[in-house]
């Protein structure tokens, strides 16, 4: 039973993540840093397509849209092309956050995410977790987070440290 309540609820949170799912303020332009790099070489947005913070794959290989909806608990991760701008679908079981600091070592395994009348397996862009305990250590200024994946067989990491405007939300 637990189960089939738990994939009704990311049923209806993927059929609701494009309009429903958003950064907290100030958010949208966390996570990359664009001072640091030539924008000739690429064109995207300072946020993803879904509002969340924007992380390099690869040396921009792949992008990882980290979209947290605080309300919720839920954190989003969905992996989109160079461009950041279209989706890439992968069929991993499920993708990493490690987390250091703040206490011992923790790692969370964020699950597939699913459109609504579309087959629960198979490939697939956005990957979830509800959680508080992640949410939170997202958060803490003394943990570090990395999100590791691996797109058509080959590995790939990000450090997900933002700096983000704590005024919009509470922790």
């Amino acid at each position: 039973m637990r189960l089939f309540i738990a994939a009704a609820l990311l049923s209806a949170v993927v059929h609701a993540l494009p309009t429903r799912v958003a950064a907290a303020p100030g958010q949208a332009q966390a996570g990359h840093d664009h001072a640091a790099h030539d924008h000739a070489a690429h064109d995207h947005a300072e946020a993803g397509p879904h509002g969340g913070a924007l992380f390099e794959l690869g040396a921009e290989a792949y992008h990882a849209e980290l979209v947290l909806d605080e309300k919720m608990d839920q954190v989003t991760v969905v992996l989109l092309d160079s461009a950041a701008s279209r989706q890439v679908a992968i069929s991993e079981p499920y993708l990493l956050v490690n987390v250091r600091g703040g206490g011992k070592p923790r790692q969370y395994r964020l699950a597939p995410l699913y459109a609504q009348g579309k087959p629960a397996s198979g490939p697939t862009a956005m990957y979830a977790l509800v959680s508080k305990p992640l949410m939170g250590d997202l958060h803490r200024h003394d943990a570090s987070a990395k999100l590791v994946v691996r797109v058509a067989g080959k590995p790939y990491s990000t450090s997900l440290e933002h700096d983000h405007d704590h005024s919009g939300h509470n922790h």
